[in-house]
């Protein structure tokens, strides 16, 4: 029985699918502790981005591969280790492709420059809480 969090899977085997009208790409995969889980990345118009992110933590880079080719070959990314995510979606427990998503560079350094500026303008308008000191924190 899978726990809920991150854990590491090894890729087993993988197949494009239809849910409905959806196309989607389900990697098998095995936990260290032997459970076995399908992860499914959705290739819709909005989830493009991520899908081609999991699609390359998982060892498949579709700017040098067809789609054609995971169905072609079903072991073609086995034995790969990839980070999985089970959480739970409408009531319903889902395995999902762990994506890197720490912000980058240009976001950081644009959230430290509005950051700052809000200080400014709370110190122009006179509106700077005290500094933190030893005194007891009332939360």
């Amino acid at each position: 029985m899978l726990d809920y969090g991150p854990i590491k899977g090894q890729i087993t085997g993988h197949r494009t699918k239809m849910l409905g009208d959806k196309l989607a790409v389900s990697i098998s995969c095995e936990t260290p502790s032997g459970d076995k889980c399908d992860a499914l990345i959705f290739l819709t118009e909005k989830a493009m981005n991520m899908a081609r992110r999991s699609l390359k933590v998982c060892g498949f880079d579709i700017d040098t591969h067809d789609l054609e080719e995971l169905d072609a070959n079903p072991t073609l990314l086995a034995g790969n280790i990839v980070p999985l995510m089970v959480d739970e979606w409408n009531g319903k427990m889902q395995v999902k492709i762990e994506l890197d998503s720490r912000a980058d560079k240009g976001v950081l350094m644009s959230a430290t420059a509005k950051l700052r500026a809000a200080k400014k303008k709370s110190a122009d308008l006179g509106d700077e809480p005290p500094p933190i000191g030893d005194e007891e924190i009332p939360f």
